[in-house]
């Protein structure tokens, strides 16, 4: 992996919890243990992404060799900038609104503008961008593997808030949903 791909999430980690603070209150959040779940989902994908699995077995596979590695290092590295910088974009869009758990916050509103007028979740977008490039730089098995773990979390994640916010604004965000997608712009809009 392209050592300046580490400092990339290390710094993002560093930022995310700092902004983390100050917030709108939460007026309803989901169950301590789905909150755990979600944290261990999320660890599992770090570990098969981070971890060297020198042993023998599917994990130890490396798709791709050293020397392609080391050439496509720096459009990798580039990837896994774009999608957290999408990804803090998108954060910081969000503004005392955000979550990292599935809530309603004591008056929340619905953000339709910035990345969030063609995707519903450009968080998760913009965190699977740069995931897939880190597990590609990474080339191993157990790297696709962590990204295909928090993918699907994800698409759970996004699809229990989207339920949350169907009950929160209604028809407000059944016509939302309607002009922009889940995790990429829709293609053909409305209906």
């Amino acid at each position: 992996m392209p050592p300046l791909i580490p400092w990339l999430w290390t710094a993002f980690f560093l930022w995310w919890l700092i902004r983390s603070i100050g917030v709108k209150p939460t007026r309803v959040r989901e169950s301590l243990w789905a909150r755990f779940g979600q944290a261990a989902v999320v660890t599992l994908a770090f570990i098969l992404i981070t971890w060297r699995w020198d042993r023998q077995g599917i994990f130890a596979f490396s798709f791709l060799s050293d020397p392609a590695r080391a050439e496509l290092g720096p459009a990798l590295t580039l990837f896994t900038l774009l999608g957290i910088g999408f990804a803090v974009w998108a954060r910081e869009h969000l503004g005392r609104n955000w979550s990292a758990q599935v809530t309603v916050k004591e008056d929340h509103k619905l953000i339709r503008t910035g990345p969030y007028a063609l995707i519903r979740h450009p968080i998760y977008t913009g965190l699977l961008v740069a995931t897939l490039a880190s597990a590609l730089a990474v080339g191993r098995i157990n790297a696709l593997a962590g990204f295909a773990v928090l993918a699907v979390s994800f698409w759970f994640k996004s699809r229990k808030e989207e339920r949350w916010m169907e009950g929160e604004f209604g028809a407000a965000y059944d016509d939302y949903r309607k002009v922009s997608g889940h995790f990429l712009p829709r293609v053909v809009r409305g209906g």
